[in-house]
């Protein structure tokens, strides 16, 4: 502690000098009273004691001899009251007896008179930094009491509203709080030493439960909301964080679960309000763990007359006893199937096991009996209900399928349909339902991405370019190729928004890369004013212009006006390639029109080069043809040694195709 420091902490103190005599007294009240805040004296002990009791000085310095109450007496009867406060003992007696007493009562310091100043000062400064040290020892003491006082409240107020639990660091129950153990029905001792996720639910997804045992093994935090399973089998939801908690040396020693119980509210979500049953977001749920399911989506004929007609108290209580009839129904005769309530008039029937059902049909058309023998008098008021039912046996897209499978009854006007059973033409409908929805929602979630195929030098076998293949990354991780989305993309506007998000990442992509890349383009695209535009700006925005192949597909009907926009993108230093040349609507004409660096072989002809004579004279033709007018030409589909021989023997300058290469989301610069 600097001499500063020492020189504030004397001036917020106060100090009692007693002394009998006067000579002394007044010789050191001044000096000394100008290093501290507050000196008061006195000239005998019981004088002390009072001035103590009135003012509660810092620190005493008491003489020893004194009339009436000596200063020993004084200094046992002031630790007494107060054993911090220190006392200075100043005395013309060295004798052994003075020693023992003071060091018995706790007598801090011993100075000789005749007394020297400095001496003084110095020694009521060393008693000023202990009383300074015992303060902050005392605040420091009393904040910590507070914090705890706090963190007991705290302690019971989670204990009270949340359930809580201490995991080792491996993830094991170490203690559990009286609140979780009343919820999920287990005591401690049937807990501990147990593996935390022992008692997520058995429905709770794979990768869940994956993200919590990371969380535990990581000594991350986590937060989410996990399915648990009571000792009874019930489900819960608990709004759970975990939170690693690490010693000074920043090693996990623990793990904290704080939950609270959020069933009712997560329940709401997929409960029907009208009726009470789960509704069409459960069965979303419910559809992701059943192994065989077979689903029914039943609908009442015409319902809305009756709303018209009656009013919506007739309507919603006519509902409530519809789906109160197929649920019993259901239950006693297939127990493991559960009812949804739709919104408006259509209900929904899931088996999670089509093997446990006798006869499928048969089980869909005891349902349609049961609502239709039943007379449903709300109100007094009888109604003649019919309905329609469409089901499917599929899991993948189920619902969607289920309900092809009602449209279809009700345009047939007949009770039931078999998604199984409609022709071919319907089948691919509900397919372009369900793939339009996913190219939305890899657009929309930014799931659109470019794979990589290499395309190697014929000559040195090096590669020199890469061309960019779409691909949509699905929310399960798996990835979907192009011949299952884009001839569906193709007759949506969704398709431009998927090529810009193509054009964009790619020319990011290969920023920094010293490759020339491809990227596909129809020609109504190139037809676009808006698309070229954007082209044009990307590639200047990432510096890639002049490595930049647009790729025309060949495949596409030349009826749009794009030479002015090729020529444009041209100017740019782009390049130009025709791809799938040979294929659909060839024309050697529009080489000559649009000026192009490149022509990609379709990769029909030159898979079967090897084996096929007539694809054989095909690729023999257009690779001359090209040579004579400067355009260098790529074989696409290279898949073995064989084809390779022959593409090579014809002087094609380029090749790609899984000999040299498949795509893949990254490439190597090496």
């Amino acid at each position: 502690m600097s001499q500063t420091e020492t020189n504030e902490i004397m001036k917020s103190l106060s100090v009692l000098y007693v002394e009998d005599d006067r000579h002394i007294l007044d010789a050191i009240q001044k000096p000394l009273g100008r290093h501290v805040k507050e000196l008061y004296v006195a000239t005998n002990g019981v004088e002390g004691l009072h001035i103590f009791s009135l003012y509660a000085p810092d620190i005493v310095i008491t003489d020893i001899k004194m009339p009436v109450m000596d200063g020993l007496k004084m200094a046992r009867e002031i630790k007494t009251q107060s054993p911090g406060t220190p006392i200075i003992i100043v005395s013309a007696f060295n004798e052994a007896e003075y020693f023992t007493s003071a060091l018995d009562i706790g007598i801090d310091q011993y100075l000789f008179k005749p007394i020297n100043m400095d001496a003084l000062i110095e020694t009521v400064e060393r008693c000023a930094r202990h009383v300074a040290l015992e303060n902050e020892v005392k605040r420091k003491s009393a904040e910590l009491a507070a914090n705890i006082k706090i963190l007991n409240g705290y302690k019971y107020a989670i204990d009270v509203s949340s359930f809580v639990c201490k995991l080792d660091k491996s993830g094991n129950y170490a203690d559990v709080n009286q609140a979780r153990r009343d919820l999920l029905g287990y005591t401690k001792e049937e807990l501990l030493g147990k593996r935390y996720t022992i008692l997520c639910h058995t429905l709770l997804k794979p990768e869940e439960k994956l993200v919590i045992e990371d969380a535990i093994d990581k000594n991350l935090l986590y937060r989410g909301v996990v399915r648990m399973q009571t000792k009874s089998g019930k489900s819960l939801y608990c709004d759970t964080t975990l939170v690693p908690i690490f010693d000074e040396n920043g090693k996990c020693r623990e793990i904290i679960s704080i939950e609270r119980d959020v069933t009712e509210m997560i329940e709401k979500a997929y409960t029907d309000t009208l009726t009470n049953y789960p509704n069409r977001k459960a069965l979303r749920r419910d559809m992701e763990n059943v192994p065989l399911p077979m689903l029914i989506v039943i609908d009442i004929d015409d319902f809305g007359l009756v709303n018209d007609f009656y009013g919506n108290k007739i309507g919603d209580a006519t509902l409530r006893a519809i789906i109160d009839t197929l649920n019993a129904y259901v239950k006693r005769t297939l127990p493991e199937a559960c009812v949804y309530k739709f919104s408006g008039d259509e209900f929904a029937v899931l088996l999670p096991d089509r093997s446990l059902c006798g006869g499928i049909r048969e089980f869909v058309q005891g349902i349609m009996n049961e609502l239709g023998s039943v007379h449903y008098t709300p109100d007094d008021v009888d109604l003649l209900l019919s309905f329609s039912a469409g089901y499917t046996t599929q899991k993948e897209h189920a619902l969607s399928k289920a309900n092809i499978a009602l449209r279809h009854a009700k345009k047939s006007k007949v009770p039931i349909a078999c998604y199984e059973s409609l022709s071919n033409s319907e089948q691919d409908y509900t397919r372009n339902i369900i793939w339009t929805k996913v190219i939305r929602m890899a657009t929309e979630n930014n799931q659109i991405v470019p794979w990589f195929q290499p395309i190697i030098d014929m000559k040195t076998k090096s590669v020199i370019q890469y061309e960019c293949l779409m691909r949509i990354v699905n929310p399960d991780g798996t990835i979907s190729m192009p011949d299952e989305f884009l001839p569906i993309a193709y007759r949506t506007r969704i398709y431009y928004t998927m090529s810009k998000m193509m054009i964009k990442k790619s020319c990011e992509y290969f920023a920094d890369k010293p490759f020339d890349f491809s990227v596909n383009m129809t020609m109504r695209e190139i037809a676009n004013r808006e698309m070229v535009d954007f082209l044009k700006q990307i590639v200047t925005k990432t510096g890639t212009a002049r490595r930049f192949v647009l790729e025309l597909l060949e495949s596409d009907r030349y009826e749009f006006d794009i030479e002015e926009h090729v020529a444009e993108i041209r100017n740019l230093g782009c390049k130009v390639a025709i791809d799938d040349f040979g294929m659909g609507y060839s024309n050697f004409d529009r080489l000559l029109r649009l000026n192009v660096d490149y022509l990609k072989i379709d990769g029909t002809i030159i898979s079967k080069i090897d084996t096929d004579r007539n694809s054989l004279m095909i690729a023999e033709t257009i690779a001359t043809f090209a040579k004579k007018l400067g355009v260098r030409t790529i074989a696409e589909y290279v898949h073995s040694d064989t084809v390779g021989n022959v593409v090579n023997r014809f002087s094609i300058d380029f090749a790609q195709g899984f000999l040299y290469g498949k795509p893949r989301p990254e490439i190597t610069t090496k």
